[in-house]
């Protein structure tokens, strides 16, 4: 989330810089993202904190409790979606290609 935005700030600042005449529509837009950044990036912290404390083998259980599910669902999603995809492309894929593709796609 704070790449977006810090993404669409530096748009915003190229836009300004390149079109002066519309300074005032850059300012209510900057104020937007601004307040939007700023609430976003604790968030952002806390869940990236999370996540590298669950990557430690001791937290594995907590891992299994939080987000398995979560993760076997999103795996279970790519896998159809890779085998819709196959099959519009008429071509059937051993399971060792679509691990490969599930593999790429992370």
């Amino acid at each position: 989330s704070t790449q977006i935005v810090t993404l669409t700030l530096c748009f915003g600042w190229l836009y300004v810089i390149a079109d002066r005449e519309h300074i005032s529509e850059y300012h209510d837009y900057v104020g937007i993202f601004q307040n939007f950044f700023h609430f976003t990036t604790p968030l952002d912290m806390i869940i990236n904190s999370v996540c590298l404390l669950l990557m430690f083998d001791q937290m594995e259980h907590r891992y299994l409790c939080l987000c398995y599910k979560l993760h076997s669902c999103v795996q279970l999603c790519c896998y159809h979606w890779i085998e819709r995809r196959a099959k519009a492309s008429k071509k059937k894929l051993s399971d060792t290609e679509l691990q490969t593709v599930l593999l790429d796609a992370m």
